[in-house]
């Protein structure tokens, strides 16, 4: 078995159909399907698929191939190969390395696959917990400040197609189609606390986890002689979560439940309707330095970063 990768999936293909699999690469360079055909041989071509598939998905074939899902769609009509309806669940886990496997048990598939979470994709997961919306297929991230926009693009196009879309209030959003990514954040609409886990086993990452969520929902302000440092969020596992590790780092903080507002306000530039208590952390004073290095340092946030630069100047 050859490790073969695909994207960020790993996974082991025979030495033959490997070769089989450049080839086609090769032809379709200069040709087409029935180019591939031609050389290849309907024969080949139908066995090694039906080697690969159902046990892999359509998506992975893509990446296989190198193809978009039309043309596997396309080759298994030409082929006369029957889509399987066999049922593929896929579960995600958090990781220092990429990997896959396919484990099939009668007519049900699960395809476990292994993340590995780099500072870059720690801050993107803070932010879409801060300023963003996870759905089973997609994550959103969204902001008025264009700061991180691109940024986060990059890190977003990673693990699939990234769509912008702008508002005229200059609201911008970029979606991410990839049930992985979207999985790895929040399972049934709960945040993943084994992936929470990961990052805070990990200074660098728990850093850059924190400063996309600072960045969404969080505030970094001078008001005369006086820095003010605050995180908002109305889930309060997570915002203890956070306290407890800063102080765990040596940050102190304090948690504040917010006054609940009975008529709409803004907040971080949004408008907000109170429906749950908001709860603030606030660091103190004789821990701004050790914020920074921590987590200021790592702010996309425009505005929030020339702040960060003048209590680093006012700490030394």
């Amino acid at each position: 078995m050859v490790n073969y990768k695909t994207g960020y999936l790993d996974i082991g293909l025979p030495k033959e159909d490997l070769k089989i699999i450049k080839r086609i690469s090769e032809i379709r360079k200069l040709g087409n399907f029935q180019t591939v055909r031609k050389t290849i041989g309907d024969k080949k071509l139908v066995s090694l698929i039906n080697r690969l598939y159902p046990k892999n998905n359509i998506s992975t074939l893509e990446k296989i191939f190198g193809v978009p899902d039309s043309s596997i769609n396309y080759w298994f009509k030409q082929l006369e190969i029957k889509p399987s309806r066999k049922h593929v669940n896929n579960l995600v886990v958090p990781a220092n390395f990429n990997g896959s496997s396919v484990f099939s048990v009668g007519n049900k598939s699960t395809n476990f696959s292994a993340i590995r979470i780099d500072k870059d994709l720690a801050y993107l997961i803070g932010f879409c917990i801060g300023d963003g919306s996870v759905q089973k297929y997609a994550i959103d991230v969204f902001n008025k400040n264009h700061g991180m926009k691109e940024y986060l693009n990059k890190i977003m196009a990673r693990y699939g197609k990234v769509k912008e879309t702008n508002r005229k209030d200059g609201l911008w959003k970029l979606r991410l189609s990839s049930v992985k990514i979207a999985d790895l954040i929040k399972r049934n609409s709960i945040i993943r606390n084994d992936t929470l886990n990961h990052i805070f086993s990990e200074k660098i990452l728990a850093g850059n986890f924190l400063a996309g969520l600072w960045d969404s929902e969080g505030s970094v302000l001078k008001q005369k002689n006086y820095f003010h440092v605050y995180l908002y969020n109305s889930n309060k596992k997570l915002i203890d979560e956070v306290s407890n590790y800063l102080e765990r780092d040596g940050i102190q903080n304090s948690v504040l439940a917010m006054k609940k507002r009975l008529n709409r306000y803004v907040l971080q530039g949004r408008v907000v309707k109170a429906k749950k208590t908001v709860y603030r952390i606030g660091i103190k004073k004789t821990s701004l330095d050790k914020w920074v290095n921590l987590i200021g340092l790592h702010l996309k946030h425009d505005k929030k970063y020339v702040v960060v630069k003048q209590i680093l100047e006012e700490c030394d």
